[in-house]
């Protein structure tokens, strides 16, 4: 015997197997077309920002002008939605989110917010240090070797990029 349901209209609608396959298979649908929809849109405002973009100087890769930059982003950003949009229609994918970490999400943001505060206080350098060793260890970095060998070599490079090599000073 098959159950109905009376539903908010006062329609009776059938319950069970293939109700519920035809269900998610809409859901499906929409979650595809969705994402059809929202490729599309970026090709569109990348082509329009390159399009912007455009109308400012380009000058030579030797003298770049005001326009250098906007020209290279808007070009890679476009790149990269035309081939999203190529995959999105090629084929399916399930769009299963992965569970977030409420509070490792949160002990990242105040991560940054101590980052630049430290800024501030100590210079450039020393924040790098210590706010890249805190956010290593808190996305969960194993050990210590690692983390402080990473923090050690971004903060020694980035010195040795600025201060030696191009003779900028940081902050």
């Amino acid at each position: 015997m098959e159950s109905f349901e009376l539903c908010a209209a006062g329609a009776k609608r059938r319950q069970g197997a293939p109700y519920l396959a035809v269900r998610r298979a809409r859901i499906r649908e929409g979650k595809t077309v969705l994402a059809k929809s929202v490729s599309v849109f970026f090709v569109v405002l990348c082509a329009a920002y390159v399009f912007t973009a455009d109308g400012l100087s380009f000058g030579a890769f030797s003298y770049p002008k005001a326009g250098f930059v906007p020209m290279i982003v808007g070009l890679g950003a476009l790149s990269l939605a035309a081939i999203n949009m190529v995959v999105t229609f090629a084929g399916e994918r399930s769009f299963t989110l992965p569970r977030t970490n409420v509070r490792q999400v949160g002990l990242l943001v105040l991560g940054l917010i101590a980052v630049l505060i430290l800024l501030q206080i100590v210079g450039f350098l020393v924040a790098t240090f210590v706010g890249l060793l805190y956010l290593l260890k808190v996305s969960g970095t194993g050990g210590w070797v690692v983390p402080l060998g990473i923090s050690v070599a971004v903060s020694g490079g980035l010195y040795v990029v600025f201060d030696v090599l191009l003779h900028v000073p940081l902050p």
